[in-house]
């Protein structure tokens, strides 16, 4: 009998979780919320799935949210800048470059591949991003309540500009790359 594999996206923001579940690559569903995605991994254990999950933390990811996610899950994968990306990061310090980041870029690129992009992501933070025509992310910025934070860079007029928000934007590149 073939296992029956759910491969689960949560995205950690500032404000809020997000989390969307597919079946290869197709969305199945996707929401908002601790309680409700507690509420569907255990749904979709019950209903004999194997659940591999992508974890990703633009904000703080508890030690109790990751123990009880982890619990969950089959499988379990947490995104972090040490982690190989499909993204080069094209600035002195790529650490500091929130994967939230990556994944809307990554999301545009499957979109509008070989074009420079300037990638609007709304959430707590506005994010401007840009990745030139060789696909690298060569920097941007990041504006909140508090001031601003830039990393610099020379940016010529992009081809394309595209907005998003991120609770749809971070699976949109989940989606179109393969998490696991």
């Amino acid at each position: 009998m073939k296992e029956r594999i759910m491969n689960l996206v949560v995205d950690v923001g500032n404000t809020r979780i997000k989390y969307a579940f597919f079946k290869g690559k197709r969305l199945v569903e996707m929401k908002c919320g601790v309680e409700e995605l507690v509420r569907d991994m255990m749904r979709y254990k019950e209903r004999g799935e194997h659940i591999r999950l992508l974890l990703s933390g633009s904000g703080s990811i508890s030690e109790s949210m990751r123990e009880g996610l982890t619990g969950l899950a089959d499988e379990i994968v947490e995104a972090s800048s040490g982690m190989p990306l499909p993204l080069p990061v094209g600035y002195a310090t790529p650490e500091t470059l929130g994967i939230d980041r990556v994944a809307v870029c990554l999301g545009a690129l499957q979109l509008f591949p070989g074009r420079p992009l300037l990638v609007v992501d709304s959430g707590t933070c506005v994010t401007f991003n840009y990745v030139n025509a060789e696909g690298v992310f060569v920097g941007g910025t990041s504006r909140r309540a508090s001031g601003c934070v830039s990393v610099g860079c020379t940016i010529s007029p992009p081809a394309c500009l595209w907005w998003s928000r991120t609770c749809s934007t971070a699976v949109s590149g989940a989606r179109r790359r393969k998490p696991f």
